[in-house]
């Protein structure tokens, strides 16, 4: 059941234990809205010699702002936040002052505003979501929950370390993600999800020590296949680092030596064994390239490669509850630059909200041959028909994983 008035990326699910409401939303209420505050600067920047400054470019404004403050750490002092609202203008708190204007051969930065963010003004929303999202982020960097143990960060998620067990072909990681959200009412939410990242068992050095390179080489080319980034290119295959010398630290990186590695796929088994290949390139997220020991390097795996073991990846409901009340408990308190995050006990109610019954639109799946299936809307959305199509979802993506062109941030619109 979907509403207009619910936010985007928050789901219904149904309750666990009596105690629970009949139907809640995955998140969690932020209590102390009403007191949430931040002086911010706003800063519009553009960066010369690009016609159509877009969304692609909100990466970009916000490290010429890092950039800027590690020039001038005298006037941005402590822990601070950099907010991209839109594909012009980013946030910043108050107290760090840029010497603006400033104008390079590659940007120029102005200041557009000073005011304070408050949670309660619906014109501030993208400030406020952008520092409490930079907060958590924060949070699950810095500290550490005993109940979740060590996690590792990839993109926007944290995933719990990676224990390999026996003969298993992958091995399973949660994964963490949140987000939050301003519901009608002027409630604040922070939505948590729980899913599962899959990483290859054996490391790059034991498909090299097998000489079986054209099996790692397969399951590289099956995640970059069909994928690519806003730009048109082939988008960056992700793997793990995972320390082996007295260190539990882990850290996902992208994989910069794809050419290579295929140039060792021509090789005889025996050819890719005789070379003792002991590093390989990868980068880390704004950071130069490296050499890392080929037997550290796992891969991260996607449900091309998986396919009919994805069903391992489903969390039960026990599991899931106890999941969402650990990391509940974990971010409630939370420190949000000078403010602290309170959450409710319990899930929102879902309940006290109007919804209205959207039918879901045709979907496409991955077919055999990695070939595109249209799977179409019910004619009538009844119980059965949804089911019927949940099922038909359920089996494609179980026995021929998912449908992958690109990342994207759909959006629901209505009249």
């Amino acid at each position: 059941m979907s509403s207009s008035q619910l936010a985007k990326g928050l789901t219904l699910a149904m309750p666990f234990t009596p105690s629970l409401p009949a139907n809640f939303l995955n998140g969690y209420a932020i209590l102390n809205s009403s007191w949430l505050t931040w002086p911010v600067n706003v800063y519009d920047v553009k960066l010369l010699g690009s016609e159509a400054q877009g969304q692609e470019d909100r990466g970009r404004i916000k490290n010429v702002i890092w950039d800027l403050r590690s020039e001038h750490k005298a006037q941005c002092r402590g822990l601070g936040f950099v907010v991209d609202v839109n594909a012009h203008q980013v946030v910043i708190p108050g107290n760090w002052n840029l010497p603006v204007p400033i104008t390079t051969d590659k940007y120029s930065v102005r200041l557009e505003a000073s005011l304070i963010a408050r949670a309660t003004d619906k014109g501030a929303r993208g400030i406020v979501e952008g520092i409490l999202r930079e907060a958590i982020k924060l949070h699950f960097k810095k500290k550490t929950c005993p109940e979740l143990g060590d996690l590792w960060q990839d993109f926007n998620s944290f995933c719990q370390y990676p224990v390999p067990s026996g003969d298993e072909e992958h091995i399973m990681c949660r994964r963490f993600e949140f987000g939050v959200k301003l519901l009608s009412g002027g409630l604040w939410v922070v939505r948590l999800s729980i899913s599962t990242t899959l990483l290859d068992s054996w490391t790059f050095g034991d498909y090299y020590a097998r000489g079986e390179v054209r099996l790692l080489a397969d399951r590289l080319e099956a995640k970059r296949r069909n994928r690519v980034t806003r730009k048109n290119r082939p988008s960056a295959v992700r793997v793990l680092q995972q320390y082996k010398r007295g260190s539990s630290e882990v850290r996902a990186l992208d994989f910069e030596d794809y050419d290579l590695l295929m140039d060792h796929v021509t090789l005889s088994p025996e050819r890719q064994i005789a070379l003792g290949v002991q590093c390989l390139r990868c980068s880390e997220f704004k950071k130069g390239v490296i050499g890392v020991p080929i037997d550290e390097l796992r891969l991260i795996l996607d449900t091309q490669i998986t396919q009919e073991d994805h069903s391992d990846t489903i969390i039960g409901p026990a599991e899931r509850e106890e999941l969402t009340r650990q990391l509940r408990s974990f971010v409630d308190g939370a420190g949000a630059y000078g403010q602290t995050l309170q959450l409710s006990e319990e899930p929102v109610d879902a309940e006290p909200f109007e919804t209205t019954l959207i039918p879901p639109p045709d979907v496409r799946v991955r077919g055999a041959d990695g070939k595109e299936v249209v799977i179409k809307t019910p004619e009538i959305a009844s119980e059965h028909s949804l089911k019927a199509r949940a099922r038909d979802r359920s089996e494609h993506i179980r026995r021929h994983g998912f449908l992958v062109r690109r990342p994207i941030d759909p959006l629901l619109s209505w009249p």
